[in-house]
């Protein structure tokens, strides 16, 4: 029997695209509204990786 995880699917980004997405940011002005909502975002994909891995 398999073990399956009540986590919901990681999403896999390329290289290219984490550096499409990193220059993307680097372009938003310094006091956008989206960078504290992508931090969220990252802090997210960290615990989905770590709730993946159990």
């Amino acid at each position: 029997m398999q073990n399956q995880s009540s986590c919901p699917t990681y999403p896999r980004y390329t290289q290219e695209e984490w550096h499409q997405i990193e220059q993307s940011v680097a372009e938003l002005p310094k006091q956008s509204p989206l960078i504290p909502a992508l931090q969220d975002y990252m802090d997210l994909l960290d615990k989905l990786e770590a709730c993946q891995k159990y």
